[in-house]
């Protein structure tokens, strides 16, 4: 139906609810906040969004943490909004601290792994580094050379990425 007032209504009052009920740091507000972060995200209330993840990223780390993959999933979120601001050095550090996680909790071949080097590299085109876009796209393209056929689309993805980092460089 796509009325985030609504949804922003409807899931405030299910917070107020379950926080009355099971306190602040309960694991089930996770979702909630997670909801409301994307809801902000979406309308562009960027700070609040960030608040929501937040509230949600510690709840995540009491309870699994700080290595848990959840907790990178967080980190990814509150790193899409920092590049949605433009601020690609705060969303670098969330992309990079993302990946240190996957890489201590998944296999390197995971797709989640392979997700983060690819968000990583859209920020270093965004600072205007080629060189380190192309660094983590490389990695990126073996990760699925490892993991899909030789002319999936995931695939072409990556010699796609490459080539424009390349075609940047260039010009």
């Amino acid at each position: 139906m796509d009325d985030n007032d609504k949804a922003l209504e409807y899931y405030t009052k299910s917070l107020s609810i379950k926080q009355n009920e099971l306190g602040e740091n309960n694991s089930d507000l996770i979702p909630i906040y997670n909801n409301i972060g994307n809801v902000c995200n979406t309308e562009g209330n960027h700070d609040k969004a960030v608040e929501y993840y937040t509230k949600s990223i510690l709840i995540r780390i009491k309870t699994l943490g700080e290595n848990h993959p959840d907790v990178a999933t967080s980190c990814n979120k509150i790193g899409d909004v920092y590049k949605a601001k433009g601020d690609h050095n705060t969303a670098l550090k969330c992309f990079m601290e993302t990946l240190s996680i996957r890489l201590k909790t998944l296999c390197e071949n995971h797709p989640d792994v392979n997700h983060t080097f690819d968000k990583v590299s859209h920020v270093y085109i965004a600072k205007g580094d080629r060189e380190k876009a192309l660094e983590y796209f490389t990695k990126s393209l073996s990760i699925r050379l490892n993991t899909s056929e030789e002319f999936h689309p995931d695939v072409a993805t990556s010699y796609d990425n490459i080539a424009r980092v390349v075609v940047l460089k260039v010009k």
